[in-house]
């Protein structure tokens, strides 16, 4: 039996602004994921925003281009590569990536990336909504 395609992104590093295997945030995840999986190339934006505590930045720079990279979606459409975004204190600058039903991958700061429920549990009241990354396949 084969491996599920998203083992290889369990356990990676974070680091600010990161955007490879070597080290990396939530967005650069989710980046590359979509890259490596679905060959859906979206923008860095590391240069949008300082840092990950500059949450207004980010959430400037994430919705002003959301609406040609995705589309909101309902939680009963959701599937595997669909976008999760969550509340990070009180703003919805998190992401994460639907693995599998009612599963995600996401990589929490300063921690190494993981595959939680994103149904139930720690994570469930954080989710706000989901997208539809444009290319996602069927």
């Amino acid at each position: 039996m084969s491996e599920h395609w998203s083992q290889q992104y369990i356990g990676l590093p974070w680091k600010e602004k990161g955007r490879t295997r070597a080290g990396i945030d939530c967005y650069g995840l989710v980046r590359l994921i979509l890259a490596e999986q679905c060959g859906i190339r979206l923008p860095s934006y590391t240069g949008a925003y300082a840092s990950t505590e500059e949450r207004a930045q980010i959430l400037a720079a994430i919705t002003a281009g959301s609406a040609d990279l995705a589309r909101r979606i309902e939680r009963h459409e959701v599937r595997p590569f669909d976008v999760v975004e969550m509340m990070d204190e009180g703003v919805p600058t998190h992401l994460g990536i639907v693995s599998a039903p009612g599963r995600m991958i996401h990589i929490p700061r300063r921690r190494l990336s993981e595959m939680p429920r994103w149904d139930r549990g720690a994570w469930a009241d954080k989710v706000v909504g989901f997208w539809r990354p444009n290319g996602v396949p069927a």
